[in-house]
């Protein structure tokens, strides 16, 4: 008799088999989010001291390459034409290498074609963005780095414009973003990632290492446990000794994913049913009752005078992937 949950192990193994990292001899074009020049010089010199990436985010990589593929194949089927596809890129002077995704051909322009499969979540966000300016005020390392690699490959190509192509894993919705190579924001993102990569390329041949760069970043680097950077915390930090709130945040943190995704696909079901009445979707049949609730339409200039800033808690969930000695600081505490 098949066993089902023998089927998911099996596809978990290979996913878990498949989680490694690379030896990386040149700069590449894809990291131009990473703003910390040591990580940028160590990918390339210490590259067997960075973490795996976890099951998760393994996963995601996979469905990356296969929506890649689905977006070809709908271009395609759209009467677009897709030149050059994963055509190799080098800068020699930046020891800088990347391929692009291919080069759109619609009538007599052309553009490069970077495709971007990402979350609902995500997806929202971008999917109110027209240009670089828009994806750099997002502010999320990884999605301005996009617009560095798009800049980047405009320069070697002499292609001016670059589109992004988001796709909505869950929804296979997408939208496109057209980057111009020549926007002063690209090439100021561009410039300055370059000046990074010539410090990196000096420490590479001097066998030299760069000093950390502490940052918010920190937490999402792979090589956190190996650098140990002195992070500064802020002052008031304090140990909590208590089981059942221990116990409580690694459950939160355990269902997190779970509950993103609810929330995404809660997000999805409500923008698709706005009017009462019962549907059978699926599975299921979703009953849509109409209510009402009180709500003060107060004009503007009466409300304003009104207007108070509130206290709030924001909270955000560390990993805390090595041991920390815990030096308290003039100004708070250091994890050193």
């Amino acid at each position: 008799m098949i066993d089902p949950e023998a089927i998911d192990a099996a596809i978990n193994t290979m996913h878990e088999s498949k989680r490694r990292v690379s030896a990386q001899y040149t700069n590449r074009a894809s990291q131009g989010g990473i703003t910390c020049t040591r990580r940028l010089l160590w990918t390339r010199t210490n590259w067997e001291r960075a973490q795996l990436p976890d099951l998760g985010l393994q996963r995601r990589f996979s469905l990356g390459n296969i929506f890649e593929n689905v977006v070809v194949d709908w271009l395609a089927q759209a009467g677009i034409t897709l030149v050059q596809r994963q055509r190799d890129l080098n800068w020699p002077a930046y020891e800088l290498t990347g391929h692009i995704d291919g080069v759109l051909q619609m009538g007599d322009e052309q553009a490069i074609l970077e495709c971007k499969s990402c979350s609902p979540f995500v997806f929202a966000k971008v999917l109110k963005c027209r240009d670089a300016s828009d994806v750099l005020a997002l502010g999320t390392d990884y999605l301005m780095g996009y617009v560095t690699q798009s800049g980047s490959y405009s320069f070697l190509l002499g292609i001016r414009y670059c589109v992004l192509l988001f796709i909505d894993k869950s929804s296979g919705q997408t939208h496109s973003v057209l980057i111009d190579g020549l926007d002063p924001r690209v090439l100021e993102r561009v410039e300055a990632h370059l000046k990074r990569l010539e410090r990196v390329n000096r420490a590479v041949k001097q066998g030299a290492d760069i000093d950390a760069e502490p940052g918010d970043y920190c937490t999402r680097c792979p090589f956190l446990a190996a650098c140990a950077p002195k992070m500064a915390f802020a002052p008031g930090l304090y140990i909590v000794a208590d089981e059942t709130l221990e116990e409580a945040v690694a459950a939160r943190q355990a269902n997190a994913e779970a509950a993103k995704l609810f929330e995404d696909a809660d997000a999805i079901v409500k923008k698709a049913i706005t009017t009462p009445g019962e549907r059978i979707v699926g599975d299921w049949l979703i009953k849509a009752k109409e209510s009402t609730r009180t709500v003060y339409d107060v004009p503007e200039e009466v409300k304003k005078p009104y207007a108070k800033k509130v206290p709030q808690i924001r909270r955000e969930y560390v990993p805390l992937g090595v041991k920390t000695e815990v030096v308290r600081a003039e100004e708070g505490v250091q994890a050193a």
